[in-house]
């Protein structure tokens, strides 16, 4: 159980719910979550509460009790959430030095007293992504071009935690696509890609062609990184499992 990963689009959609304005409670997607990652269904609250409890980290209990308003995140906290996700190794140092050196300015300063907000949250997930590759200066810029000040929220191209949940979702609806594709190639991973995100931006009908073809390739280049991050972690697997003993032959 302690194995057990969250989808990111689960995340993202957790992240959602903390907002004030929020439909689903984090208790809603929090039991989404556990019905999907055990395969139960109809379990009394009290076993539901208990695998949060015990099975995730602390902070997705406290999240369960959270009050919209004034919910922050700790560094550790948000190295606890961050490690839930598949292809992901935070440490507590490396956030730190993101939060202080390599992405300061579009992090700010914690904006909930000592804590980060849930949209700094949220970057600090998608900069744990991008990460995989761009360097530093190439995600500041991507960044800046869409979150722009991080201590107004209103003059974002795109709200970050938006961001996060749009190539959460697309790169696991690509994935299922591609497991039904075959050898069809109209569904080449790069057609699916730029059709998906197309298709996304779309549907944000206060933007102009310019700002949606930059959220287009915004949205591809957090999509490969995944990508490219699922086949690290494929290759440190099949690493691991090599005996490198010198064989000799006679």
């Amino acid at each position: 159980m302690e194995d057990l990963q969250i989808a990111r689009k689960d995340m993202a959609s957790l992240l959602l719910s903390l907002k004030e304005n929020a439909g689903d409670s984090p208790n809603e997607i929090l039991y989404r979550i556990w019905k999907e990652m055990c395969l139960y269904s109809g379990h009394e609250k009290g076993e539901f509460e208990s695998f949060v409890s015990t099975v995730l980290p602390p902070v997705f209990y406290k999240l369960l009790k959270a009050d919209r308003k004034n919910v922050g995140f700790s560094i550790n906290e948000v190295v606890s959430l961050g490690n839930k996700l598949a292809f992901t190794n935070l440490t507590p140092t490396a956030v730190q030095n993101w939060v202080k050196r390599d992405v300061k300015e579009l992090i700010g300063s914690p904006q909930r007293g000592k804590k980060y907000a849930v949209e700094q949250a949220a970057i600090l997930l998608i900069v744990e992504d991008l990460k995989t590759v761009l360097d530093f200066e190439s995600i500041r810029r991507l960044l800046k071009m869409l979150f722009n000040n991080p201590a107004d929220r209103t003059d974002d191209l795109m709200d970050p935690i938006d961001f996060y949940l749009a190539y959460s979702t697309i790169f696991e609806k690509i994935d299922e696509l591609m497991k039904m594709s075959g050898d069809n190639p109209d569904y080449s991973f790069e057609k699916l890609l730029e059709r998906e995100a197309a298709f996304y931006t779309a549907g944000l009908p206060y933007l102009n062609t310019k700002m949606k073809k930059n959220i287009d390739n915004a949205i591809v280049i957090a999509i490969l990184a995944v990508q490219t991050a699922y086949f690290q972690s494929l290759a440190r697997n099949y690493s691991n499992t090599v005996s490198y003993t010198q064989h000799h032959f006679s």
